[in-house]
């Protein structure tokens, strides 16, 4: 599912398919990433619930079927200049396998 929607619409599908909980094959992840493809994710999982209505107000008219679960990129909200914190959950078998090395977390839209 994740091969098939992702070339298709040269978007990533993986997190948005992850959270709904199906078992991905991490190599489509990584060809997505690979291939440059803007992550995607449900409407409701990146923005905060009091400013949903703000999102919709935003979005509806440029998307068919409006719901919280409508999928977006972040491009897609940007102009609601959102803010938030990144926390993330690392096990120990994490840390040990990432000794060494560099993790970047980028702004695909800016050089």
């Amino acid at each position: 599912m994740n091969q098939v929607y992702s070339e298709n619409s040269h978007q990533d599908f993986t997190p948005v398919l992850q959270k709904w909980g199906l078992n991905l094959d991490n190599n489509q992840a990584y060809k997505n990433r690979a291939a440059n493809y803007h992550a995607v994710a449900s409407l409701a999982d990146v923005v905060p619930k009091n400013q949903l209505s703000r999102a919709h107000a935003l979005l509806d008219d440029k998307i068919l079927i409006n719901s919280n679960f409508e999928i977006v990129q972040d491009q897609d909200i940007v102009p609601m200049n959102l803010h938030g914190n990144l926390t993330l959950n690392l096990s120990d078998d994490d840390l040990k396998s990432l000794t060494g090395t560099k993790i970047y977390l980028k702004d695909v839209y800016k050089s």
